[in-house]
């Protein structure tokens, strides 16, 4: 496909541009060059071109501009060349509908490789475009290692099924750079899943060896702890044995990653030191999450690392009341005590966004874990589709949790029992698909 294709290189680089002729000219396509974006419109105009390869940054027109000029003028293919510095550039530039990239330091492989996608117009099927999601896991940019040089690719996400690659393997991460992208809402970055494992254990060993005694042992107190009452009060017998495991070693790993912050480990410490049980209910709600999620056969990274730390601070918003009303269960609160506890969603919330450490995806799970699927729930009165679906798992797990695990003042009920009194007293407030997949998290 490659024969009689004609692309032009726009680059005001002369050694890119030469570089970039003789892997595509070696390749059997034709090619022409402009040094900016006004010259690359002069060539477009008098020639046929198949491909436009250009640079973000230019003199006289940018990447961009010449994109919004052949859009209007000129219908033609145009792949944007980027780099971790134009990652802004880079999303303003999807947010208008270019959707061809390419990552500098330009490597041989990556370029035939997109070209000729773009070239044959190959696109991916549904099946194809999950799959995809699923070989890509966030890494928070304010959990991001600064003190090590990243040994893996990193990538920004565009969209569900859009992933580029702004930054090869060993780059240096420049935290000012990175303040700047968490001021544009950009909040994550994406290592391929493959590479995941190896960065956690990397990004530990460091912290181990860099942190204070004090807040490393604080750290693996709240693991251990957390990790006894996973065995102790959260499994019950009746529970799909085998889905539990693979539930609690997620979060567990989880755990790991964001405990690693000290402000997480904080507010993690000071639930803990409110209440066994309170602490177990936290605990319980982000694992179970993780269950219903499997069983509704959620197998996203990324969707499970939402639900973990979003099930696990559903209850964020509670900090700061008093401890009596904290542990009360809602049916033993007064008027006045429940008008207090309702504001928890939109205390939640508040101290997210003061603290803007954990994505978009968590904030939504702690605002909207009391809204019920048939618009009677609260405090934004969503319904359906309008509500996160995450956030509808979250929900019924938070009432199935309060019932499976003692509060220290009412008993624990069965799994069973738990699901039946759901069934029957909460009908019309979860989504129904959900409820059936609780009742397959029960061994029969």
């Amino acid at each position: 496909m490659s024969e009689n294709k004609t692309i032009l290189i726009v680059d005001d680089d002369e050694d890119i541009r030469q570089y970039l002729q003789t892997i595509l000219e070696k390749n059997s396509f034709s090619t022409l060059m402009a040094s900016n974006g006004e010259e690359a419109m002069i060539k477009a105009e008098s020639q046929k071109v198949d491909l436009i390869l250009t640079d973000v940054k230019m003199p006289k027109l940018s990447g961009i501009e010449l994109n919004e000029w052949c859009e209007e003028n000129y219908q033609t293919f145009i792949i944007l060349m980027t780099s971790y510095e134009e990652i802004l550039e880079t999303k303003e530039a999807h947010d208008i509908g270019l959707s061809h990239f390419i990552t500098k330091p330009l490597i041989e492989f990556d370029l035939l490789r997109v070209v000729n996608s773009v070239i044959n117009n190959e696109g991916f099927s549904e099946i194809e475009q999950e799959q995809l999601a699923k070989n890509y896991t966030p890494v928070l940019l304010s959990d991001l290692d600064k003190s090590i040089n990243i040994p893996f690719p990193l990538f920004v996400k565009l969209s569900s099924v859009k992933y580029v690659k702004i930054a090869h393997e060993s780059s240096h991460i420049d935290p000012d750079r990175i303040k700047k992208y968490q001021d544009k809402n950009i909040n994550s970055f994406y290592m391929k899943r493959s590479d995941f494992k190896r960065y956690s254990e990397l990004h530990h060993a460091n912290a181990m060896s860099s942190k204070g005694k004090i807040d490393n042992e604080s750290r693996q107190r709240l693991l251990l702890k957390s990790n006894q009452l996973l065995l102790k009060d959260i499994y019950h017998n009746e529970i799909v044995e085998e889905s539990f495991d693979d539930a609690k070693k997620i979060f567990e790993s989880t755990m790991q990653v964001i405990t690693n912050k000290p402000s997480i480990t904080t507010l993690l410490d000071y639930f803990n030191s409110l209440n066994d049980k309170f602490f177990a209910h936290m605990l319980g709600v982000g694992v179970y999450s993780l269950m219903l999620a499997k069983c509704l056969e959620w197998h996203s990274e990324q969707t499970l690392f939402y639900l973990s730390v979003g099930g696990t601070f559903h209850d964020l918003g509670k900090k700061g009341m008093n401890k009596d009303l904290i542990i009360k269960h809602e049916d033993d609160m007064t008027e006045e005590e429940y008008k207090i506890f309702r504001d928890h969603p939109i205390n939640g919330n508040e101290i997210l966004d003061k603290l803007n450490i954990l994505p978009l995806e968590v904030t939504d799970i702690v605002i909207q874990h009391h809204e019920n699927w048939d618009g009677s729930g609260y405090p934004l009165k969503l319904k359906k589709d309008q509500i996160y679906p995450l956030a509808l798992v979250v929900h019924i797990i938070d009432l199935f949790v309060h019932q499976v695990v003692s509060d220290g003042v009412h008993p624990a009920v069965s799994p069973v029992e738990a699901v039946l009194t759901i069934e029957a007293k909460y009908k019309g407030q979860f989504d129904p698909t959900h409820l059936k997949a609780l009742k397959n998290m029960i061994s029969r």
